[in-house]
């Protein structure tokens, strides 16, 4: 107590000179609105400031939560798109009808948290499984183009054949020109795929642009894929050899969209009856060949033996000499 007076009397001008000044600086912004309006838009500038300071740290921490709310939001409208719905009436007209339309492709977003592109087999790791809809065969696609298909599917995750996958096979054609060929992968550059099997009577240019061709219960219709960037004729089996630049990075993925083709298993057991059908006429055809041969050797071993028993007839009979 006795320091704090000591204090006191030691700054006792000093602190006069304070409560005087504090006194005389309320006195004028309390009295004058010009003032106290100054004072009160520098306080609200840098408040404000702060605010926004604060705001853009709470946002960073957001972004993931923003990310996927926008993802979703994407894949209602991919999944409300036109080409996610087919038209049920025999014929078409350019007035579109809604009633008419019913949905063929159902989208559902995923995370990518595993993703190689440096061996010959690379495969794509998605956080969402058999809970969210997601199963075998079902394609996989980004906003810049065909990404791969799935191929193995648990509970919560999926596991994607990467385009980057030297097994890969997808069906593709060239826009200018409605020609398909197969896409595969070589196995070595990322961002480079080939476009087999077109016919080198064909016009391919640089630049053409590759897509989906819709002929597989996989993939829709008109998916980008690439650019081709180069063209040359394979002379030993007349087939151009084209090289395509596909459009998504495979090394910068992080989001994806499932695509579930609701006719699928229609389509499956038709293709499935249709090879049933190949099956049991080949197993057919063996079988007849079988009994035809058997009918042979029969027939054949019946005239052994009658030829046998005439013989021994003949020799029974021959007299005695």
């Amino acid at each position: 107590m006795y320091g704090i007076v000591q204090l006191l009397i030691r700054y006792n001008f000093f602190i006069l000179f304070l409560t005087l000044e504090t006194t005389a600086v309320m006195l004028t912004f309390g009295g004058y609105n010009y003032h106290k309006t100054a004072v009160n838009t520098s306080a609200l500038s840098w408040i404000g400031m702060l605010h926004a300071k604060r705001t853009k740290l709470e946002d960073y921490f957001k972004l993931e939560e923003v990310n996927q709310a926008l993802v979703k939001e994407n894949t209602d409208l991919k999944a409300q798109l036109k080409e996610s719905y087919f038209n049920k009436t025999a014929t078409y007209t350019f007035k579109e009808d809604t009633l008419n339309f019913r949905q063929k492709f159902q989208i559902t977003s995923a995370k990518v948290i595993n993703n190689t592109i440096s061996r010959n087999q690379n495969y794509i790791t998605l956080n969402r499984g058999t809970d969210d809809g997601i199963d075998l065969e079902m394609g996989v696609v980004s906003n810049k183009g065909v990404v791969g298909k799935v191929v193995n599917v648990s509970k919560n995750y999926a596991r994607v054949l990467s385009m980057l996958n030297v097994k890969t096979r997808i069906n593709a054609r060239i826009v200018r020109s409605h020609y398909f060929g197969v896409l595969q992968w070589d196995g070595k550059s990322s961002q480079y795929v080939q476009l087999n099997e077109v016919p080198r009577y064909v016009d391919v240019k640089v630049g053409d642009i590759v897509e989906t061709d819709g002929k597989s219960a996989i993939y829709p219709e008109g998916i980008p894929i690439g650019k081709i960037t180069h063209v040359s004729l394979d002379k030993t089996i007349g087939n151009h050899q084209i090289q395509v630049k596909l459009f998504q990075d495979f090394a910068n993925l992080g989001y994806c969209y499932v695509i579930k083709n609701l006719d699928q298993l229609q389509i499956q057991q038709v293709e499935n009856t249709d090879a049933l059908e190949v099956k049991i006429t080949k197993e057919l055809k063996l079988k007849r060949d079988i009994l035809r041969k058997d009918s042979i050797r029969r027939d054949s071993l019946e005239k052994l033996a009658k030829s046998l028993k005439i013989k021994d007839t003949l020799k029974n009979n021959k007299p005695n000499e």
